[in-house]
């Protein structure tokens, strides 16, 4: 079950509930091993406080990432912060830029997948002041409220992750909030006990689920793996995970159960001779 909220720019916000989902049956998000396209960057202003800053806009074709590259030279050995935020609507400031000087940037996002695009190198001149259009502001005055507009789209991404994309017919700052409404229950388990929620030391930290799965699938997506021992599950019967092969608490299995990502001398950084001594830790001699 999921919840948007966002805010504009004036201060009105609005909530959408958008309902029960269940992740196994949503479509799944294929990856094209494409980049976003960019198109319509523009240098939207440049303003003259204490230091220089430059408000840089693009937008893409999908949902994606949006950093910046610039300097004085071709080697643009400056850049924004990451905003790892998806969108097809960007907007990044340029802070601390000198006045009287010509810059030259460049623009780049990453999708969901992270397949990057940077756009071909720009130009803008510092000494040509762009101040935020007071029509623009009036326009923002005019607006209607904030709302989803159009029809929120859920998408699986790999084994474990679920994106859902929604536009919104103002700019605005949003959130999403999800909460897990009822489990499915898994027949000859016992560990209705031992599975309590995944410690996470810190907000916005990630837990031992998110980085032993999401994070190994953002670059070995399911559709790639081809077959692979299935993750995000439990052992079941007399299967017994060794002590030395890392679960998540409650012992769910992970990509890092078997696989060792600091390093291994075995075929696919596994934790054993694949298909002989990995296999047979858990499974047993007759594997």
């Amino acid at each position: 079950r999921f919840i948007i909220n966002g805010k504009d720019a004036r201060g009105n916000d609005f909530s959408f509930f958008g309902g029960d989902f269940i992740p196994s049956e949503l479509p799944m998000w294929e990856n094209d091993k494409k980049g976003p396209e960019i198109f319509d960057i523009k240098v939207v202003e440049i303003n003259r406080g204490i230091f220089c800053e430059a408000i840089v806009s693009w937008r893409t074709d999908e949902p994606s990432t949006s950093l910046i590259e610039y300097g004085m030279a071709d080697d643009f050995d400056s850049s924004s912060p990451l905003n790892i935020a998806l969108v097809k609507n960007h907007k990044v400031a340029l802070d601390g830029l000198e006045e009287e000087e010509v810059y030259r940037f460049r623009v780049k996002s990453d999708d969901i997948f992270g397949n990057s695009t940077m756009s071909p190198p720009c130009t803008m001149k510092t000494s040509e002041m762009i101040p935020g259009s007071k029509a623009k502001e009036k326009q923002a005055d005019n607006s209607s409220s904030p709302g989803i507009s159009g029809k929120v789209g859920l998408l699986r991404v790999g084994i474990s992750r679920v994106a859902i994309l929604w536009e919104t017919n103002v700019a605005v700052d949003s959130e999403l909030k999800w909460q897990t409404v009822k489990k499915k229950k898994l027949a000859k388990m016992s560990l209705t006990s031992s599975r309590k929620k995944e410690k996470v030391h810190g907000s916005g930290l990630r837990g031992a689920k998110s980085l032993g799965i999401d994070v190994c699938c953002g670059c070995h997506p399911a559709s790639d793996l081809g077959v692979s021992h299935p993750v995000g599950v439990y052992p079941r019967g007399d299967i017994t995970v060794p002590e030395s092969f890392p679960t998540v608490e409650g012992g769910m299995i992970t990509c890092v159960t078997c696989h060792n990502v600091h390093g291994s001398n075995q075929k696919y950084l596994a934790r054993g001779k694949v298909l002989q001594d990995l296999c047979r830790s858990c499974h047993g001699k007759n594997y």
